[in-house]
């Protein structure tokens, strides 16, 4: 690689005086004509010791400029190894006016970014506190709303209470991806990694969800040869949670139907949700996970957002996680996690 690299050095010193060594060529051929013209009998003498004066020229200047040029790669590796040596003062002795000249507004331009990059930062951060500030203060109301519907349902009528229950669903939805929304940006992932029982997150979940499931007429069935995992228990919630509403809102008209199941797959654990709903059109399928994608079914159902399965796809990386979606053979969608496989004696 070394030796490559001085040959390509040399590539460059020579193309760069190419120019100088054709005109010192030229300027020989010219003087032997002379010599020839002036004296016939002398010449060849002459034109020999030509020869080896401007071989000599030639080797001394090829040899000074070729060490120049390795000098001055050597300072601009130095320079470029440390932020910090772009504020020293530039050394003119290896540097021409032209790279000092571009030197110095390389050092306006980075230096221009670094402020606005640090102003990016700081509104970013300032947006952050002001949506987890924003999340914790909206769910008050929300509180206020569920416990009113716990405690004052025999006080409104059927319809009222339906509307409120399903008003207070999207809006805790809505503030989860909201958060989660904004979480996506931050330089420190907040996961907390810890064994994690699927029946327990499953449960949690459809809790949530109890009452859209049962007004929808849903049922749910769990196949969970796979007891435990080891992941964030908020963020496998927060992915169980779109999973659930995304059946919910994609229900046929008649009875549907959810499945929870996860198996062993190679050197993969696998968390599978499924249901017996719309499903999705093949055409659409490679898009689900793409922010703001509602495709067929979003344009018919208008509340759809697209964001609920990006945030899972997101989720689902920044834990290192794969995530697939596929439409069942019988009908409906099927949302797959791949876990990495973990032993707990690996976990110190």
């Amino acid at each position: 690689m070394e030796k490559n690299r001085k040959w390509q050095t040399a590539g460059e010193v020579w193309k760069e005086n190419a120019e100088f060594f054709v005109a010192l060529l030229f300027f020989d051929c010219f003087s032997f004509l002379c010599l020839w013209l002036l004296d016939n009998r002398k010449s060849g003498k002459l034109a020999a010791i030509f020869v080896l004066f401007t071989g000599v020229i030639f080797v001394f200047l090829f040899l000074n400029k070729l060490k120049k040029k390795k000098k001055k790669f050597l300072y601009f590796q130095e320079l470029l190894s440390d932020r910090n040596h772009l504020n020293r003062e530039l050394n003119t002795d290896v540097l021409s006016f032209e790279e000092k000249w571009i030197i110095e507004k390389l050092r306006e331009k980075i230096e221009d970014i670094e402020v606005e990059k640090k102003d990016k930062v700081l509104a970013l951060q300032q947006q952050q506190e002001y949506v987890e500030t924003w999340v914790h203060e909206i769910k008050t109301p929300i509180s206020w709303l569920t416990l009113m519907l716990e405690n004052r349902e025999d006080e409104m009528s059927p319809k009222v209470y339906q509307k409120l229950q399903y008003m207070n669903v999207q809006l805790q939805e809505y503030v989860s991806q909201i958060l989660y929304f904004s979480r996506l940006s931050y330089e420190h992932k907040r996961e907390v990694m810890e064994w994690v029982s699927l029946r327990e997150c499953i449960e949690y979940v459809l809790e949530e969800y109890e009452y859209l499931l049962t007004e929808n007429g849903i049922s749910i069935a769990k196949d969970l040869k796979i007891k435990e995992i080891f992941t964030d228990r908020k963020n496998l919630e927060f992915i169980l949670s779109q999973a659930v509403s995304n059946s919910i809102q994609y229900r046929k008209e008649e009875k549907g139907q959810i499945i929870f199941s996860s198996y062993e797959n190679g050197e993969k654990l696998c968390l599978c949700i499924e249901d017996n709903g719309k499903g999705v059109s093949e055409v659409d399928l490679p898009f689900v996970f793409e922010k703001g994608f509602t495709g067929s079914n979003g344009q018919e159902n208008k509340k759809s957002t697209g964001i609920g399965l990006y945030l899972v796809k997101k989720l689902a990386e920044n834990m290192k996680l794969v995530c697939s979606a596929k439409n069942r053979e019988a009908g409906g969608f099927r949302l797959i996690i791949e876990f990495p496989k973990v032993e707990k004696e690996e976990i110190v």
